[in-house]
């Protein structure tokens, strides 16, 4: 079957096709050239938000939407497959292969150093997005913060997984994202002492937090979903809440045991909310 002479249709043709493509056709129909870059970038559908993951645990870059997302993959060139495709990404002449049916493309780099903030660079370009990418790094890519933050600032996401206990203390001390998720952590790491300098810390596994660490925290969002305290202690924070006690905190969002609605709020003046409602 012949290829179709897309660049030759009617505008208004065009501009049709093009923002009705998914959003894992973006990346690769956009390295097809330089005028089908800016068509892409133009006329695609933008109604959807997108959210980025930069990886540089396993050297890639996931760009989503609600319904669907795409990877691209940074790989050493030592493993360039014999189907790979040349193609310009920034100026940089590489390789990639494509699977259409999981939505990866794979480019082939020297290294990860060259490969992953050009990559990222020529998706934040071509997608403009305007969301903090969430980032993930292993003991051998901490550069990566680097380039992040030299050119985000603490606008991203820091996700901690499997990082040993040094690791973990140096990069609190020396990064500063906006916002730390953590997966896991090493066993008894004092993440209490990095809580006066997170501005938003989720957790999404068992911290060794104490009611006194809340107590004394300065975050603006304070999220423990594997933590869980009992409806006394729920109660003694809402009180400390309710007077002052917590300067910047904004959000909090716990786990109780036991927890009884009218023990807890009784004395509190509170509003209880019977609908959903979105909050900034």
């Amino acid at each position: 079957m012949p290829a179709l002479p897309i660049l030759k249709l009617p505008m208004l043709v065009l501009k049709k096709i093009l923002r009705s493509i998914d959003i894992d056709t973006v990346f690769p129909i956009s390295l097809c050239s330089r005028k089908m870059y800016h068509l892409v970038k133009n006329f695609r559908d933008k109604t959807d938000p997108i959210r980025v993951l930069v990886d540089g645990k396993r050297s890639n870059i996931i760009v989503s939407v609600p319904e669907n997302d795409f990877i691209v993959f940074v790989s050493p060139m030592a493993k360039n497959s014999k189907t790979a495709e040349s193609v310009n990404i920034n100026g940089h002449r590489v390789s990639m292969d494509r699977s259409r049916k999981h939505h990866v493309s794979t480019t082939y780099w020297n290294d990860d150093i060259q490969g992953i903030p050009t990559v990222y660079e020529y998706l934040l370009e071509l997608s403009e997005f305007k969301c903090a990418p969430e980032v993930v790094v292993c003991r051998y890519t901490l550069w990566l913060l680097s380039y992040i933050e030299k050119r985000q600032g603490d606008n991203y996401q820091l996700v901690i997984e499997d990082l040993t206990k040094e690791v973990c203390h140096f990069i609190l001390k020396v990064y500063h994202p906006q916002v730390v998720r953590i997966l896991s952590l090493p066993n008894n790491f004092p993440i209490a002492q990095y809580m006066n300098s997170i501005e938003s810390l989720i957790a999404d596994s068992q911290l060794s937090i104490t009611l006194n660490d809340v107590l004394n925290t300065n975050c603006v969002e304070l999220v423990l979903w594997e933590i869980h305290f009992t409806s006394t202690e729920v109660k003694r924070i809402l009180e400390h809440w309710a007077i002052g006690g917590f300067k910047r905190l904004k959000y909090l969002c716990l786990s109780v045991r036991g927890f009884n609605m009218e023990n807890v709020l009784g004395e509190l003046t509170h509003t209880r909310m019977t609908e959903k409602r979105e909050y900034k």
